[in-house]
């Protein structure tokens, strides 16, 4: 039970890690977008 609940943890760490990491991509994105005004 607690080898499982070690993984649970491990595994939502990741996943918000993965989000702030897409997040931070998209916000650059988006700012590259702006400033050139051209499709990405």
């Amino acid at each position: 039970l607690e080898e499982s609940g070690k993984e649970v943890m491990r595994n939502e760490i990741s996943r918000r890690f993965a989000r702030r990491i897409v997040h931070r991509w998209e916000v650059d994105r988006l700012k590259l977008h702006w400033i050139s005004g051209s499709d990405l």
